[in-house]
């Protein structure tokens, strides 16, 4: 081979070399091109009729108008909230399948287990944090307490014998129950239900005593079937001015509640993820789901990265599974 046959291939050679490094890139973008072509499944291991169960469905039809794709929810309720989640995370990573999901449900619940089903940090990709609440205790009419103080001295002059509700073992009402006892000194029965629907039908006819729940309940409380005596956070909710926080009360340390997120599987490309990023958060602000969320009393989350949202989730993993140990809260 001469010298100018043996310099052109050595020039094709680097070129191919080229092309090959820049074709991950290339098929990175390629994967979000035309997505989605086809109906979007919306898992959420949440029962119909609650206030996640709400947002998920105005989020969907957001979603497909924006893609012109049927978005459509699937409650997969049980386990505390572990099958839907499971479901999810063990879906194909080819965008076709999202995980809206909570705190409790993705921290807590596995923290509790004897063995985990699933790890919040490595098993799930971050996409978009949709919304936040702070827990407010609800309690029965019947029970004679008027605030949150009188509730407390009312549990601990009656050890065992009130019934307190949670959406689901691991639930973050479940942990904002583990806390409360911890932080007051007080005892008493926790009742599990698949989901916050039948646990509010219950505390409204006095099969339970007290439920930490969201903003949501108001509507209950306006019309006179719950007791409303405190917001878990260090101010007061706008969307119930009228309801002391647990730091007015005297009680600083109780202050817990969730948020709800979407996910993809493992392993889905980075330009999907980047894609649903995006339009969840352009979903999540318009001014049109805000106004049918607003029964909810929902706080909004500005413009997140997937990076920045898995940093969230560190942080917050690190704080609640502390709490976890703390309380020492494990499957019943």
């Amino acid at each position: 081979m001469n010298v100018i046959a043996r310099a052109r291939a050595l020039a094709c050679v680097a070129l191919c070399s080229s092309l090959a490094l820049l074709a991950p890139p290339a098929v990175a973008q390629d994967a979000a091109a035309g997505y989605p072509n086809r109906a979007v499944k919306l898992v959420i291991p949440y029962t119909p009729g609650a206030h996640a169960d709400l947002l998920a469905r105005v989020v969907a039809q957001k979603l497909s108008d924006y893609w012109g794709q049927p978005v459509v929810v699937e409650n997969k309720p049980g386990g505390g909230g572990a099958i839907g989640t499971l479901a999810g995370s063990r879906a194909a990573p080819d965008g076709y399948t999202l995980l809206m999901t909570a705190l409790g449900q993705l921290i807590v619940l596995p923290e509790i287990q004897a063995t985990r089903p699933y790890n919040a940090l490595t098993d799930f990709e971050p996409v978009y944090p949709l919304v936040r609440t702070p827990w407010v205790l609800y309690v029965n009419p019947s029970l004679p307490v008027n605030n949150f103080r009188e509730f407390v001295d009312y549990v601990k002059a009656n050890p065992g014998k009130l019934n307190g509700a949670t959406a689901g073992m691991g639930s973050s009402n479940h942990l904002a129950n583990a806390v409360f006892a911890l932080r007051t000194g007080t005892k008493f029965e926790n009742i599990h239900y698949q989901g916050s629907a039948q646990a509010i039908t219950d505390l409204m006819t006095g099969r339970a005593d007290f439920y930490f729940d969201s903003l949501l309940q108001m509507q209950h409380v306006k019309a006179g079937k719950l007791k409303a005596l405190a917001v878990t956070d260090s101010k007061r909710a706008a969307y119930a001015p009228d309801v002391p926080s647990t730091a007015e009360a005297g009680f600083p340390a109780i202050e817990v509640g969730t948020w709800f997120a979407l996910f993809l599987p493992p392993g889905t490309p980075a330009a999907i993820i980047e894609k649903v990023n995006k339009d969840a958060y352009r979903a999540i602000s318009s001014p049109d789901v805000q106004e049918k969320l607003a029964v909810t009393g929902f706080g909004y989350w500005p413009a997140m990265t997937p990076a920045e949202f898995k940093a969230l989730i560190k942080r917050d993993y690190d704080k609640y599974t502390a709490i976890v140990h703390e309380t020492g809260i494990k499957a019943e």
